[in-house]
Formats: structure tokens, C-alpha cells, sequence
């Protein structure tokens, strides 16, 4: 909602998707002052005014962390079967991004090829330890920076201060808290055509269609009625990530 009674009609209501990154443009145009270019959004002045100005169509949506580090906590010892995945490498890059698979294991071994198997020691502490360790010596460009009674917290140690993201894979007691459990994704809101489409950096997909489900509650990711669509979101997400 906008309140200036110098421009526009008292009342009146536009269309357009309006963005957060539209106010710093906008305040500048209305006080007549120059702010450095290029800059992210732009001002509604003219559709405050009434104008017809073109106007963005779809736009990105994107969540990704900037901290190089993150923790994980284990409330409990875990157990057998318990499975942790890092995440980490470039999150602007493809997702899924690159992971390791961490098992955490009572002595029968672990499922999967791939899988790093992480020994359930004596105590809680003991084995966050070693899941520590363990980290350390089998992710190239990850290393424990700290160790701390239950809680294992490692670091992007490539300089680019890539943000690894600890992931419960399986958690069958609750024993297993990592402090990011929202994971990084790209998408786009496609304001003109009535579609929502994320790609999360842990590989799963959502796609909702406006048109029939406003609120969002049934996702179409592998409807096959909407698999060209999904390319053409996909690659509109990639554009706009570029930009």
C-alpha cells in the first residue's frame, strides 16, 4: 500500500508485481536523487501515476545462506542406520550440489555404495567427535573448525566461503539437529502466466499452477502434463540466476 496524495488517484489499484527491491528506486525518483547504476529493481513512480509502463513478468525467487559454516547437533546417541548428507561445493552452481553421505553405524556395516560409514561410539559427544574426523578427511574443500559437547560444526575451507548444509536423511529417533533445516533454492514466479517454480539445492522440485491452486497445496513437479513447462521454468530460473 502506498500513501502520496501528489501522485496517483486515492484508491486506485494496479496489477503489477511490486517487489521489495522496487522501494530504493522509487523513493529516489520521487526525491529527485541520483543513486548509482545498475541497480536491482525499479521504481513504480510511473505506475503511481497511471502510466502503461512495461513491466517485469515473472521475477527470481531465490533463499541461499551466506555463512561458510554450519553446525549439526546430536541430541542423542544416534541410531544404526542413521544418515547425515553434507552438502556443499558452489550454491549458485547446479543443483543437486555436490554432497557426502554419512551413515552412522553399530557395526553391521553401511547401505550403499558411496556411503561413509561415521562408528557409533561409547557416548554422544564421542561420536560427534569422530563424525567431526570423519568429515575432515573424506570432503575435499570441507574441514571441522569446531567441536563442542554434542555438536559438530564444519567450515568451507576453499576461500570462496561456500555455505555446506547439513541434511537429515534419516532421523529415526530425532537424534540428529542440524541449525539450517530449510535448504537453499532458485526458482521463478511467473506473474504473467500464473505458475510458482523452485529447484532446491538438495535436488527436489516444486511446480504449482496459479490458475487452478492459488494457495499452493498440490505440487506438479512430475505431472507429465506439465513437463515442458517445466523446462521452460527451469531454464527461465538458470536466466535469471545469470542476471
Amino acid at each position: 500500500m502506498v500513501h502520496y496524495p501528489r501522485l496517483g488517484t486515492p484508491g486506485a489499484g494496479r496489477e503489477q508485481a511490486v517487489l521489495n527491491i522496487d522501494v530504493a528506486p522509487t523513493l529516489a525518483e520521487l526525491a529527485a536523487v541520483t543513486i548509482p547504476t545498475p541497480v536491482d529493481g525499479t521504481s513504480v513512480a510511473p505506475l503511481l501515476a497511471g502510466a502503461a509502463a512495461p513491466w517485469r513478468t515473472d521475477y527470481l525467487l531465490e533463499y541461499y545462506r551466506s555463512p561458510c559454516n554450519d553446525l549439526v547437533e546430536l541430541t542423542a546417541l544416534p541410531v544404526d542406520g542413521d544418515r547425515l548428507r553434507l552438502f556443499h561445493g558452489d550454491p549458485w552452481g547446479p543443483s543437486p550440489r555436490p554432497s557426502a553421505l554419512f551413515e552412522f553405524d553399530g557395526g553391521d556395516g553401511v547401505v550403499g555404495a558411496g556411503t561413509i560409514l561415521v562408528p557409533i561410539l561409547a557416548t554422544t559427544k564421542l561420536t560427534a567427535a569422530r563424525l567431526a574426523e570423519t568429515v575432515t578427511a573424506m570432503v575435499p574443500g570441507v574441514q571441522h573448525i569446531l567441536n563442542f559437547f554434542n555438536r559438530t560444526n564444519v567450515e568451507d575451507a576453499t576461500g570462496a566461503c561456500h555455505a555446506p548444509v547439513w541434511w537429515e536423511e534419516v532421523d529415526q529417533t530425532n537424534a540428529l539437529q542440524p541449525t539450517n533445516p530449510l535448504p537453499a533454492f532458485f526458482g521463478v514466479r511467473d506473474v504473467a502466466r500464473g505458475y510458482t517454480w523452485v529447484e532446491y539445492e538438495t535436488g527436489e522440485r516444486e511446480l504449482y499452477d496459479l490458475n487452478v491452486d492459488p494457495w499452493q497445496l498440490e505440487s506438479r513437479h512430475d505431472d507429465p502434463a506439465y513437463a515442458a513447462l517445466r523446462a521452460e521454468l527451469s531454464a527461465r530460473t538458470a536466466a535469471l540466476r545469470a542476471q
